[in-house]
């Protein structure tokens, strides 16, 4: 596969030093809201409960990820100052 310089430069920052993808996927939101909601006794989580255990993840999980995927919803506007 040619890849352009860029996208090299790209995905190379992506991973370790080993060129190891080691990628935190904060993006998926069922597998979060549903224990949360069991947790607290509610038919559903509330966003501020979602927000806050996402930037949890975020800030408990960074410094072992080579990148991080985010969602628009939760993650990017509660926890993107913690990166």
């Amino acid at each position: 596969m040619n890849l352009t310089p860029g996208k090299l430069w790209g995905l190379r920052r992506m991973a370790d030093a080993r060129g190891i993808f080691k990628m935190t996927a904060v993006d998926q939101r069922p597998p979060i809201k549903g224990p949360i909601a069991r947790h607290l006794g509610l038919a559903e989580a509330p966003w501020g409960e979602v927000a806050r255990f996402k930037r949890m993840l975020i800030e408990e999980l960074q410094a072992q990820s080579t990148a991080m995927l985010l969602d628009p919803h939760y993650a990017i506007p509660h926890g993107i100052d913690g990166l």
